[in-house]
């Protein structure tokens, strides 16, 4: 079994156990935006469909350029104190965790 059959092997057995009440947070890394339909918005779409559960992308910029530029040159101390202050469904991931 190659490498990649491994790790598809892995993911399935954890997606198995999601029934939809879990949510899921993506973080991108660097050089990328939270919604690329060709890159973390597809990941996204693929586990919402097969998980049912909400999935939250996270983008800290207002635009789709300033989410990539901030993943360079934003501290990530300064994106998690953004993503506390900010409104929506991430509050409430944030209230629960005490």
């Amino acid at each position: 079994m190659d490498f990649f059959s491994k790790k598809a092997k892995s993911l399935n057995a954890v997606l198995q156990h999601l029934d939809g009440s879990t949510p899921i947070v993506l973080w991108h890394g660097l050089g990328q935006s939270c919604c690329d339909p060709d890159g973390l918005g597809r990941v996204r779409a693929v586990l919402e469909r097969v998980t049912r559960a909400h999935v939250l992308s996270i983008r800290i910029g207002d635009t789709a350029v300033e989410d990539i530029i901030n993943s360079f040159f934003e501290p990530v101390n300064a994106q998690v104190g953004g993503l506390k202050r900010a409104p929506g469904p991430f509050h409430l991931f944030w209230s629960l965790s005490g």
